[in-house]
């Protein structure tokens, strides 16, 4: 008797596992893959990168934007 198995047949309140197998499939199919993720990271670097260096330009314009006024208002003042 321990070694019976009970087989439910599938109906409205008990699914089959091939409709439980396909639900499931068809719930992870908005998640990213490797691949998505991996292209992802590209992207993010590529754009990180051309941050930095705009703003690396940013400042260094800056500072010699700063520079040249405090040169222009020593010449001036002096």
């Amino acid at each position: 008797m321990a070694s019976e198995k009970i087989v439910a047949e599938p109906g409205p309140d008990n699914v089959g596992l091939s409709d439980r197998v396909s639900h499931l499939e068809g719930a992870y199919g908005h998640l990213a893959t490797k691949a998505d993720l991996a292209e992802l990271k590209a992207d993010l670097t590529a754009a990180i990168a051309a941050q930095t260096r705009w703003l690396a330009g940013l400042v260094l314009a800056s500072a010699a934007a700063a520079a040249g006024v405090v040169i222009a208002v020593d010449r001036l003042a002096g």
